[in-house]
C-alpha cells in the first residue's frame, strides 16, 4: 500500500539528479514510527489516577509518542513539565494501568472473557462488572488524551467480550453518559448494544441503570432503524471509531 503522505510529499519535491537522496529525505520527514524508539530510555514520567498515591512510572517517549496531550504537558513550563508528573483526576487506577500496558504492548491486559461466562462461579459477576467499568473509564481517558487508536481498540474489545459473555454492561451506562457528550461513539455503541442484545424485560428490570439521555437515544435509534440487524455493533464497527488522521 502506498503511504499517501509520502506520495504527496514526493509529488511536491522538485526533480533532482539524486533520486535516492530525495527518497531518503521524504521518508525521514513524513514517516513516523509506529512505536517509540527508546533512544532516551532514562527519561521517565509518573502518572497517577484520581487521588490514589499509586505511581505508574513510564518512559517519557512512550507517553509522549501516543498522546499529544501528554507530549504538550511534559514539554511545557506548567507544573507537569516541571515535575514530570501527571494526575488523571477523573480516572481510576485500573484504567491507568490498562493505559500504561497499552503504551508498551498495544494490547489490553484484561481477563479472558471465557472466564466470565458462568455467572454461578463465585465472584464472576463482580469481576465482569469491574472490567466493564475499567474499559469505559479507559475509553474516556483515551478521549481526553487524544488517542483515537486506543479508543477504537477498547470498543473492539468490548464488542468481542460482549459476544462471548452474552452480557451488556448495564451498570456502566451512567458512568459512560456522565463522562461523554451527545453523539459520542461510546454512547452510540452502548445504545446499539442494548438494541441488539437486551431482551425487553431487561429495560424494566434495570430501569434505574438507564440515564434519561440514553433512553432518548434508544427511542431515537429504534425509530430510525429500518432493519434491526443493522443495529448489531458488529455489523459495522467503524461506526464507533474515532478518526486517527
Amino acid at each position: 500500500m502506498v503511504d499517501s503522505q509520502s506520495t504527496q510529499s514526493e509529488l511536491s519535491t522538485p526533480p533532482t539528479t539524486s533520486p535516492s537522496k530525495s527518497i531518503r529525505h521524504i521518508t525521514k520527514i513524513t514517516i513516523k514510527p509506529r512505536i517509540p524508539t527508546l533512544k532516551k530510555a532514562a527519561q521517565l514520567v509518573t502518572l497517577y489516577a484520581g487521588k490514589s498515591k499509586e505511581k505508574f512510572i513510564v518512559h517519557k517517549e512512550f507517553a509522549c509518542h501516543y498522546s499529544p496531550v501528554l507530549d504538550a504537558a511534559f514539554k511545557s513550563d506548567f507544573v507537569e513539565g516541571q515535575t514530570q508528573e501527571y494526575r488523571f483526576e477523573d480516572s481510576s487506577v485500573e484504567a491507568v494501568r490498562l493505559l500504561v500496558h497499552w503504551f508498551y504492548t498495544q494490547m489490553l491486559d484484561i481477563i479472558d472473557p471465557t472466564e466470565l461466562v458462568d455467572e454461578h462461579v463465585e465472584g464472576v459477576i463482580e469481576r465482569a462488572l469491574n472490567q466493564d467499568m475499567a474499559l469505559i473509564k479507559l475509553w474516556v481517558l483515551a478521549e481526553k488524551l487524544l488517542i483515537p487508536r486506543l479508543q477504537n481498540f477498547v470498543i473492539d474489545e468490548m464488542e468481542r467480550c460482549g459476544k462471548i459473555i452474552c452480557r451488556v454492561p448495564v451498570q456502566c451506562f451512567k458512568e459512560a453518559y456522565e463522562k461523554t457528550s451527545p453523539g459520542s461513539p461510546l454512547r452510540r455503541f452502548l445504545v446499539d448494544d442494548c438494541g441488539w442484545y437486551l431482551v425487553p424485560e431487561w429495560y424494566s428490570k434495570e430501569s434505574n441503570a438507564f440515564p434519561s439521555e440514553m433512553l432518548i437515544d434508544l427511542v431515537t435509534k429504534l425509530a430510525d432503524t429500518v432493519e434491526s440487524r443493522t443495529m448489531a455493533p458488529g455489523y459495522d464497527m467503524t461506526r464507533y471509531y474515532v478518526s486517527e488522521a
